[in-house]
């Protein structure tokens, strides 16, 4: 039996749009999910800012206080390593009073602050030079980056820890950063735009914790964020602002299983090689990379390992040789 195209428009149309609505989950529990779903599915992804672009996932935080309901949206691009998010606020019954699309970072994190988290003041490994990290356990590019830099760090001597999945959260990385004495480094792969990078259950690192921090406080630490726009405004100069060593970040999209290419490659000269830190990533960027020029560079490019010079030994004066006793 052969179906003409009007059915196989429908079947291919109910096909795609139950493949989109798996990748919308609802992560708070209490509601109705089929109805928020049909809410961000008919009214925002068919606004025209989002008709024609597509995700590789959306998690949803539902947030209520009072009579008001928002649903704070993560949206996740397919192929690149880029988020952003937006928010529907919507009476007690569901109706939708409000919509933001690109609701920046300050915005949302305002509202996920209705039930704040006590971030421990303590150095989770005092002893621990490198941290690489992901909470991207889903893709395995990420996994093996992280995983592939860390092992590189330990053939030179450094110890290293990598936080994966559920494990590289906002706390870990503030902790991190903040509070271990010998920390050198802090490499991250995931989801990121212009204000700040996603990490674990949606949470986000963004730049105004930065801007809080003492101009000293990264002083010797060198910061790598393996994500899409990080390595501009405000993001970019907040990182700075904290005295960091060198950062590096994307400028443009990163792409997801090329932009893990370089990380890796970065790694492995900076630490195996005679190679400033910049100089090995933009060769790292032209060997690997298909876009010349996606990755930005800050602060210090030299050598990842200081070199410390000193001055040189004054030369011992030669004993004068002993006489020769005459016969």
């Amino acid at each position: 039996m052969s179906l003409n195209k009007f059915t196989l428009f429908f079947i291919v149309l109910i096909f795609s749009q139950s493949i989109f609505a798996q990748r919308i989950r609802i992560i708070d529990r209490g509601h109705n999910n089929i109805k928020l779903k049909g809410i961000i599915n008919t009214r925002l992804l068919k606004s025209p800012r989002y008709a024609r672009k597509k995700f590789r996932s959306i998690d949803v935080r539902v947030v209520k206080k009072g009579s008001t309901k928002h649903m704070i949206l993560f949206m996740k691009y397919r192929g690149r390593y880029q988020f952003e998010t937006s928010v529907i606020t919507m009476k007690s019954n569901d109706v939708v009073t409000k919509m933001e699309t690109n609701t920046s970072l300050t915005r949302v994190n305002k509202l996920m602050r209705i039930f704040p988290g006590i971030i421990l003041t303590l150095c989770p490994d005092t002893t621990v030079d490198m941290v690489y990290a992901t909470p991207e356990d889903g893709i395995p590019t990420a996994v093996a980056g992280v995983e592939d830099a860390c092992l590189t760090a330990e053939s030179k001597g450094y110890k290293c820890k990598t936080l994966i999945g559920d494990e590289a959260t906002v706390q870990a990385y503030k902790r991190y950063l903040s509070y271990c004495p010998k920390l050198k480094a802090l490499g991250s792969i995931g989801h990121g735009n212009t204000g700040g990078i996603l990490l674990h259950n949606n949470q986000v690192l963004d730049h105004n914790w930065f801007t809080s921090l003492s101009s000293t406080k990264l002083k010797k630490k060198v910061l790598y964020f393996n994500s899409c726009q990080v390595h501009n405004a405000p993001l970019e100069p907040a990182i700075m602002s904290a005295g960091t060593r060198s950062y590096i970040g994307g400028d443009i999209n990163l792409g997801i299983g090329t932009s893990e290419e370089v990380f890796k490659c970065f790694w492995d000269r900076s630490l195996t090689t005679l190679t400033g830190m910049k100089p090995a990533l933009e060769g790292c960027e032209d060997d690997l990379y298909p876009t010349s020029g996606a990755h930005g560079f800050s602060g210090f490019e030299g050598w990842f390992k200081p070199l410390i010079i000193r001055p040189f030994p004054r030369p011992r004066p030669r004993p004068f040789p002993r006489p020769i006793a005459l016969l």
